[in-house]
């Protein structure tokens, strides 16, 4: 077991993505089973704010990274959370 000392310093800008991750996930969590595409999920994330590339290219980084760590699927365009993303949301333990 490691320490919090032992952790390197989160950099502000890995913080950001991993709020660009949760909220892509929680998004496609709350909507599931419907199969989101990028746009779609770049629409719901952004529909409250003029869009800009820098968020789209952040969401695309999100995307990029849950689907290698397992916790998204993309079937072509479209993108799904796999099992286990839902049993962790179901289990609502609070890990956010």
């Amino acid at each position: 077991m490691h320490d919090a000392d032992d952790q390197p310093p989160v950099r502000p800008a890995a913080r950001a993505d991993r709020v660009v991750e949760a909220a892509a996930l929680a998004i496609l969590i709350e909507r599931h089973p419907e199969e989101l595409t990028l746009l779609r999920l770049v629409d719901a994330m952004t529909v409250h704010t003029k869009r800009r590339r820098s968020e789209v290219k952040a969401i695309e980084r999100a995307v990029a990274e849950l689907v290698g760590v397992g916790l998204l699927h993309q079937q072509g365009a479209r993108m799904v959370p796999t099992a286990a993303a839902l049993r962790v949301a179901e289990l609502d333990m609070g890990l956010g």
